[in-house]
């Protein structure tokens, strides 16, 4: 499976220092240069929590060629050897994410930077949302795909951080299971005073969880699937996770 094509520039980090991922479509190297509007987030965190390396990087302007999303240079985590990522943490300056990608005008849907980022925030100020909810939940950057599960909801609050975490995995193809390695940890969630914007995609391990064999009806399996995810809510693959990201200061 593919990655997001960013340009990365190791960056030192401010103190402690694929398989299996959806298919992200490839972004378009825009610019690699040039001032900022703004300066990049510093990123601080412990990285011993994780039994893997993890490594800040700066990336570049980049463009989605199917969806038309423009991704401003940010701060980013890459998470394992540089060799076989499997993970990425980025944070955008949410100002500059929506001035890049235009304003919300009232006709958004979820393949819409600006929709994703107003849904995101309206998720958080009500705190309803679980993983029986229909539609999709937020998510930065964009997936051409049906987001065919949000399972393992859970919201999270570490003070200069919150958003929420679920299970999610993308797909095209309705008529067959989805792929135990397409399931992604994901947390969508802002900084307490709402200047970025904090993504992780992370894939998980989770061998032999989803069933095998044709797909009869869709909708029957979706609701099947979700209820088998809820089950690792508090799985502790997933909440070391979720520990991780208590450490992660960003300023």
């Amino acid at each position: 499976m593919e990655r997001p094509f960013f340009v990365d520039t190791p960056r030192p980090p401010s103190r402690s220092y694929r398989e299996g991922m959806p298919r992200f479509l490839p972004l378009l190297l825009a610019c690699s240069s040039g001032a900022l509007a703004a300066p990049l987030a510093t990123l601080s965190f412990d990285a011993a929590i994780l039994a893997r390396p993890v490594r800040v990087v700066e990336r570049t302007l980049a463009r989605d060629e199917w969806t038309g999303a423009v991704l401003p240079p940010h701060a980013a985590l890459a998470f394992g050897p540089p060799a076989r990522p499997s993970g990425d943490l980025d944070v955008f300056d949410v100002a500059e994410l929506l001035q890049a990608n235009g304003a919300d005008d009232g006709h958004l849907h979820w393949l819409d930077v600006p929709w994703n980022v107003k849904q995101l925030h309206k998720m958080l100020e009500q705190r309803a949302a679980t993983s029986s909810t229909p539609g999709p939940f937020p998510f930065v950057p964009l997936v051409v795909g049906d987001q065919a599960v949000h399972a393992a909801v859970k919201y999270l609050d570490f003070g200069g951080l919150h958003g929420v975490r679920y299970v999610t995995a993308f797909t095209t193809r309705f008529d067959r299971p989805l792929d135990d390695r397409a399931l992604l940890y994901t947390f969508q969630g802002f900084t307490s005073d709402g200047t970025f914007l904090v993504s992780w995609r992370q894939p998980l391990e989770l061998p032999d969880v989803l069933a095998t064999g044709p797909v009869a009806q869709w909708d029957a399996y979706k609701t099947a699937t979700t209820k088998l995810l809820d089950a690792f809510t508090n799985d502790t693959r997933l909440t070391i996770l979720d520990r991780f990201l208590a450490t992660l200061h960003v300023r």
